[in-house]
């Protein structure tokens, strides 16, 4: 009795360290995972207090680093927020950096615009232009951030063997905050240089100033939320912008009319992600009030 009663002390002793070292065990490969996604000081002062470490007692935390997540050099393409740089083609230079903050910058040589697609033009006016992100929270994805740029675009005309040049500067604020299986972000921006319209006396307007606030001409902004529905796998993507009539960017055009648009789209995979359905919805409504100013003049 003595001896299977020893036994089975044994084997359960045996059986509480097999626990506390499967235990052990995924708690490092939990931790190694968390380590291996940090890519900033910050994000290293955060994952040491949550180990229940001080970050004070570390020298590496205490001074932090700078991580370069990225460099470019040549062609490459710049994607910011939507109402400032959205999928722009630079020839040039781009780096991004990480620890206390993100840190996106690029600078060089525009390379879209509209082109001839019958006569090939050999001389083309360069559109040079700088443009930086800036996210205090020190990732990608969450926070706030402030975005300025600055170039020459070239203008749009009827002739394309007469082409203008127009300087644009602009700048915005965006936050994106995650909420579980989604993200919700909200942007405003403003913009100045090249818009000119007709007035109410039929004289040409020139657009307000980078600063001046409140008069909704060349300002926009974006509400909008992407997320994954986890049981179902429903993708929901949900957008709802407006845009002053002067309002333009280093991406698009301005039509010198105040535009408004909504979107609403649920992609949902089918059998395994064999076959993928989506449904959406878009309105988009162009308002160009120097329509009525010039018919009030004649």
């Amino acid at each position: 009795n003595m001896v299977d009663s020893s036994g089975q002390k044994a084997k359960g002793l045996y059986d509480t360290m097999q626990l506390y070292r499967r235990q052990l065990t995924d708690s490092l490969n939990k931790f190694k995972a968390e380590l291996d996604n940090v890519k900033n000081g910050a994000g290293y002062a955060r994952l040491a207090e949550k180990a229940g470490l001080n970050k004070d007692s570390l020298p590496g935390l205490k001074t932090g680093f700078w991580h370069l997540e990225d460099f470019k050099l040549g062609r490459h393409t710049v994607d910011y927020t939507e109402l400032t740089v959205r999928s722009l083609s630079v020839t040039g230079a781009g780096v991004t950096l990480a620890d206390k903050l993100y840190i996106q910058a690029s600078a060089g040589f525009l390379e879209n615009r509209y082109r001839d697609i019958v006569l090939r033009q050999r001389r083309l006016p360069r559109q040079p232009a700088a443009m930086v992100r800036v996210g205090l929270s020190g990732y990608a994805d969450r926070g706030l951030f402030f975005t300025v740029y600055h170039g020459k675009r070239e203008v749009l005309t009827a002739n394309p063997n007469n082409r203008s040049m127009f300087g644009l500067t602009g700048y915005s604020l965006q936050y994106l905050y995650p909420i579980g299986w989604g993200s919700f972000g909200a942007e405003f921006a403003k913009s100045t240089g090249g818009s000119y319209r007709p007035g109410a006396n039929g004289n040409i307007e020139k657009s307000v100033g980078l600063f001046t606030l409140g008069t909704g001409s060349n300002e926009a902004f974006l509400l909008k939320f992407n997320g994954t529905v986890p049981q179902t796998k429903t993708g929901i993507k949900a957008e709802y912008q407006r845009n002053g009539p002067d309002f333009q960017s280093l991406a698009r055009y301005t039509y010198n009319a105040t535009q408004s648009s909504y979107l609403l789209e649920a992609p949902q995979p089918l059998f395994k992600q064999v076959i993928n359905i989506k449904a959406g919805i878009r309105k988009n409504n162009f308002e160009y009030d120097g329509i009525e100013n010039l018919s009030g003049n004649n």
